[in-house]
């Protein structure tokens, strides 16, 4: 199966399989934090979350994997991948947020700052990573490449 970041253009077959495994990896990391999350606040609280909540990932993770897809595709332009991977991430969260908001009667000032809170966290962690990863590549390309020599140098 070819992966979505090499240059041959991939069978849509294939990139739907890739989309559905992704998400399926996805939902089975969420859902376990969900479920440890959940014995946590039933032991605490004496509260559980909603079957729904558990159902709701599922698109979830779908929008995260095609989040994920598109921020590895090599023949999509990076601000296309920089304005997309975020809507894409924020959509599949506002899929599964706003209709348990609704059904539990939370104000909408609350919805706002939990959304709120998720884009900075989301800011934040995507300057991490972006940090790391340029760190990491002009280590790599200090290592892999030869010292400078000027060409116009007489």
């Amino acid at each position: 199966m070819n992966d979505i970041s090499t240059p041959n253009k991939p069978r849509t077959a294939d990139v739907i399989k890739l989309l559905v495994v992704r998400a399926c990896c996805i939902f089975t990391g969420v859902t376990s934090f969900l479920l440890v999350f959940q014995w946590i606040m039933e032991k605490a609280l004496q509260k559980s979350l909603a079957a729904e909540v558990f159902l709701m990932l599922i698109p979830l993770s779908l929008c995260l994997s095609g989040a994920g897809m598109i921020r590895k595709a090599a023949t999509v332009s990076p601000i296309t991948k920089i304005i997309l991977h975020p809507l894409l991430s924020l959509g599949g969260l506002l899929i599964v947020y706003l209709p348990y908001m609704i059904s539990n009667h939370f104000p909408p000032a609350t919805a706002l700052v939990h959304i709120l809170v998720f884009t900075i966290c989301y800011g934040m962690v995507t300057a991490i990573i972006c940090l790391i990863s340029g760190i990491a590549h002009k280590k790599s390309s200090r290592a892999s490449s030869a010292p400078y020599v000027s060409q116009f140098k007489k």
